[in-house]
Parts: C-alpha cells; structure tokens; sequence
C-alpha cells in the first residue's frame, strides 16, 4: 500500500511540474498560483528592419501630357481698341435735358420735413426763422403725398380728371418758395410715386394688379398702387 502511495504522489508531481511548464504559472506552498513572466530572446527583434527588407512595390506615374502650344491673340491687335472714342461727341437729339434748378443746392444739406398742410400754414414762417437762426439750410416739402393729392393746384390734365386738387393744402405756392429762396433756404420736393391709391382708383390700367384674383393688388391698409 504504501509503494502505491509513492506511486500516486511521484506522478502527481510529474504532472504539476509539465502544467507549470507549459502555463508558465505555478502555486506557492500557501496555495496561491502566480505567473512568471512571459519568456523572450535575450534581443528584441528590430520590426523596421524586416519591413525594410521587403519593401512594397513602387507605384508608377504616369508621364506628363504634352505642352500645348499656346494659341495667338488674333481677336485684337497689339492695342486694344477703344470702343468709347468718340461717343462723348455725339449729341442725343432725341433726350431733351431740362435745364437746371434755380440755385445751387449746399454742399452739406440740413434740412427740415414739411408736409403739405405746415408748408401752406403760418407755421412754416416759424420754419423760415428758425433757419436763418441755425444751421438749416434746407426744406423738404410735400408735393404729393400717399394720399394722391397735390398740395398745390395743378393744371395737368390727369391731376384734374382723377381728382388731385381736391385737397389743396397752400394758395401761394410761388411766394412760398421765393420767400425760401431769398432766405437761401434749398426747397426739396417730396412726391410720393408707387403708392397712390386716387390714380389707381381712377386708372385701373396704371394700377398694380393681383395675380390670384385679377383685381386691384391693395396693401395692409386696403389702399390699391401703381
């Protein structure tokens, strides 16, 4: 019995000792298992080196194209034309150019705004005063308004037929603007043009028109342009 018990332990320990060889661990007399460290060759191999021995094949680019030849300038000779000689010379017949406005505006303009109704006022003498006491040296005045109404009376054949006089907000127009001009006052004049609701009204065929409905194109207040 007892030279089986040898037996048994000789060959567990022949065991043992091929796990610890070949797991690269091994248990402690407590019991506890560790690893060994992982076994190398006494030099690291050097990977660059390999790579460098069998090195990848080289791509090959293709040769370069051909020079062109460069094509001649032959639109143009060796001076470019000057298209605008001799324009400036010729006279436009058919635009007549109205002459200019009496006075010369200031170079630096500071001015005040007038509607129709102050312009026609007594109000606007106060206007006069107070730029012959600062720098104002300017008046914008409304000669038609959104309205579609002149402040002065005019004798053009649409003003008439649509209406435009009807709301005549100054009598003396010409005194007004001479009594500005002696006082160096420059008169601007401020005329409302796309939004006129009485020339629309009257001339539906000026008037802007609405693509969905074919009727008269009117703004948030209802009002119709042209």
């Amino acid at each position: 019995m007892t030279s089986g018990l040898f037996a048994r332990t000789a060959a567990l320990a022949s065991v043992a000792a091929v796990a610890m060889t070949t797991s690269g661990s091994a248990q402690s007399a407590n019991g506890a298992w560790w690893l060994s460290p992982p076994s190398h060759s006494a030099e690291v191999p050097d990977y660059i080196v390999e790579m460098l021995a069998h090195p990848s094949p080289r791509i090959a680019h293709p040769a370069p194209p051909a020079a062109r030849a460069r094509i001649p300038n032959v639109h143009h000779e060796t001076d470019v034309p000057n298209y605008l000689t001799g324009f400036g010379s010729q006279a436009v017949s058919a635009i007549t150019i109205p002459p200019p406005p009496r006075g010369q505006p200031p170079a630096a303009t500071k001015g005040l705004y007038a509607n129709g109704w102050l312009f026609g006022s007594e109000r606007f003498y106060r206007l006069v005063a107070l730029a012959d006491t600062t720098e104002i040296n300017a008046l914008v005045i409304d000669v038609k308004d959104a309205t579609g109404f002149l402040t002065y009376r005019s004798s053009v054949g649409t003003a008439e037929e649509i209406g435009a006089n009807g709301l005549i907000r100054t009598r003396d127009p010409r005194r007004r603007l001479a009594l500005l001009e002696q006082h160096g006052i420059h008169a601007i004049a401020r005329i409302v043009v796309a939004r006129d609701p009485l020339l629309a009204r009257h001339k539906s065929g000026w008037a802007i028109r609405d693509a969905e409905t074919g009727g008269l194109w009117r703004d948030g207040l209802g009002e119709p342009w042209v």
